[in-house]
Formats: structure tokens, C-alpha cells, sequence
């Protein structure tokens, strides 16, 4: 290190010696999640994230959905309105001006990512003529019964609403839906073999 005095005024200049370097990390920018290649669906509210790396501190991100909206911020929530693929772009500007991007390809779909799905049907209260049939749904949804005195063990192909069962109870828990179902099934005849499927629909 040398100085020199001007006038009173002290300039200090620095040396570096033969053999030192001084490395500068290039900019990197990096979504985090959701993956590249993820399914989402319509109305699923997913947490995009990102980081960044290299160049000079602080940083700021921006994103493109591919859908007309952006944001801002290494972390946002979003939601997507409609089907199709996207393509997300995030884009890193350093301290220094310095601005690099990076991008990813999602799927969105219609429907939701778990399918309804039913579980612990049970019969109870029976008599001669009637019986209760409860079941629960992994989400809210109505409740019906179909039912008839022969069997239906494959239904692929045959016509709604009764999927060629004889008899159907009314649909029920309409408003509210309910995860918690339980239909009187009435009408019955005494000593007869009764076969039910029971359908809840969101």
C-alpha cells in the first residue's frame, strides 16, 4: 500500500501483487418449485419459489405466469384460472443491473389433483322394509343411493343417472355438500335381496 500526500490531501492506492486475482461469481437464478414439468390444477393455489446466487447482493425477482399476470417477490402464491401449459418465467436483477432468468413448464388441468373418492359405507337401522346407508367422501358432495334385487358388478358403459339399477333414492345434501353421508332407503320389500351402489357427486 503507498501514500502520497497532496496538500494535505492523503491518497492511499492499493497494490495487488503478481498472482492475485480477484473472482467475481456469475448471477444465477433458480425456481425452487413448484418442479419443471408439475401438474396443477384449475384453482389450486401452489407456492412458486425462488432463489438466486452470484453477483452482487441484494436481488430482485419478478415472474411471468405465462397466463398474463406477474408478480413480484422471491416467494408468491398463485392460482391459476385456466387450463393448458404454462410457461413460468422468473427474472433475477442483481445490485448491480445485472439480469439473468430462468424458466419452467406447467401443466394445468381441470378438476382437482385428488379424484372424490368413497369410503366406510355401512348399513344400518334395517328392517323389513327400509335401511340406512352411510358413507364418507374425501370432500363435500351429495348423497344418493341406487339399489335393485338383481346384481350390477360391472356398470362400464351403462346409462346415467341409474347405471341400469332398478331404483334410486332422490339426491340429497345439495346445499350443503357434506362428507358425512347417511340416506334412508325405504320401500323395500320383506325377505328380498336388495344390491346398492351409493354416488356422491361434487
Amino acid at each position: 500500500m503507498l501514500k502520497q500526500i497532496f496538500g494535505g490531501l492523503v491518497i492511499t492506492a492499493f497494490i495487488l501483487g503478481a498472482g492475485v486475482a480477484i473472482a467475481e461469481t456469475a448471477l444465477v437464478a433458480s425456481i425452487d418449485a413448484p418442479a419443471d414439468g408439475a401438474n396443477l390444477t384449475v384453482d389450486e393455489v401452489t407456492t412458486f419459489s425462488a432463489s438466486a446466487t452470484g453477483g452482487e447482493a441484494p436481488y430482485a425477482f419478478g415472474w411471468n405466469f405465462g397466463d398474463g399476470t406477474n408478480a413480484a417477490g422471491d416467494t408468491f402464491n398463485k392460482a391459476f384460472t385456466s387450463t393448458g401449459s404454462k410457461t413460468v418465467t422468473l427474472t433475477v436483477v442483481d445490485f448491480a443491473g445485472t439480469q439473468v432468468t430462468d424458466t419452467i413448464t406447467i401443466n394445468v388441468v381441470d378438476g382437482e389433483a385428488d379424484p372424490l373418492t368413497i369410503s366406510n359405507i355401512s348399513v344400518t337401522d334395517i328392517t323389513k322394509t327400509s335401511a340406512v346407508i352411510h358413507w364418507t367422501t374425501n370432500r363435500a358432495a351429495t348423497s344418493r343411493v341406487i339399489y335393485d334385487t338383481v346384481s350390477h358388478p360391472d356398470i362400464s358403459g351403462a346409462s346415467t343417472p341409474n347405471y341400469g339399477y332398478a331404483n334410486s333414492t332422490g339426491t340429497s345434501d345439495t346445499d350443503p355438500k357434506v362428507t358425512e353421508h347417511s340416506v334412508s332407503v325405504t320401500g323395500l320389500t320383506a325377505d328380498t335381496q336388495y344390491y346398492f351402489r351409493v354416488i356422491s357427486e361434487e
